[in-house]
């Protein structure tokens, strides 16, 4: 009764996952070569110049083609500069989000187990259907993210704002939300055995 309470929309089942081959995905981006530190650098430049020059402020779709989900940044916009995809992708041992300020990114389908994101602005990203397990987003500002159908069993979200965030099927055992802002947060269907509130 206090998941409830303190989890928004908990109690319902959420929308059909019927035909969304989650392993599959997971097993894609783990094959996937994990991006080196140079190409991780070029894309963050990339990123900031898409942002610079207008490209945030649009809002993402999922699409499902024969199971696998693809995300569509929907936004008109004139520049040339790419914005930040992690999509079906995964980061080099080294690489991390910690500190770093990162809006409007898409992660769909990442494998991104141990992630650390400590501190990091990820406001309005699309990280559905990820591998996260164990990430750590303390401190993190994440407002308005997607992270339906993600793993995040024993992520870490202490103190972090979590407004408005997606958590629909997400599986959150064991994740620690000691401290989170979740206002506008909602947890349709999402697994919340063990969390730490």
């Amino acid at each position: 009764m206090l998941q409830e309470m303190v989890f928004p929309l908990s109690w319902e089942k959420g929308n059909s996952r019927k035909g969304i081959k989650s392993q599959r995905m997971q097993q894609l981006a783990k094959l996937s070569s994990p991006i080196n530190k140079e190409a991780f650098e070029e894309r963050l430049e990339a990123h900031h110049r898409f942002l610079k020059e207008g490209g945030g402020g649009g809002t993402w779709q999922t699409l499902q083609v024969n199971g696998l989900v693809v995300a569509v940044y929907k936004k008109e916009t004139k520049t040339n500069a790419n914005q930040f995809s992690l999509e079906y992708g995964r980061l080099g041992t080294t690489l991390n989000f910690n500190g770093l300020v990162l809006p409007f990114i898409n992660a769909c389908a990442a494998y991104l187990p141990n992630l650390d994101a400590k501190e990091a602005t990820l406001p309005f990203s699309l990280f559905t259907d990820c591998f996260l397990e164990k990430a750590n987003f303390e401190k993190a500002q994440l407002q308005g993210l997607d992270f339906s159908r993600a793993l995040l069993a024993e992520a870490n979200f202490r103190n972090a704002d979590l407004s408005n965030v997606d958590f629909e099927h997400c599986d959150l055992r064991g994740a620690d939300f000691r401290g989170a802002r979740i206002v506008g947060a909602r947890f349709p269907g999402a697994q919340l055995e063990g969390v730490l509130i």
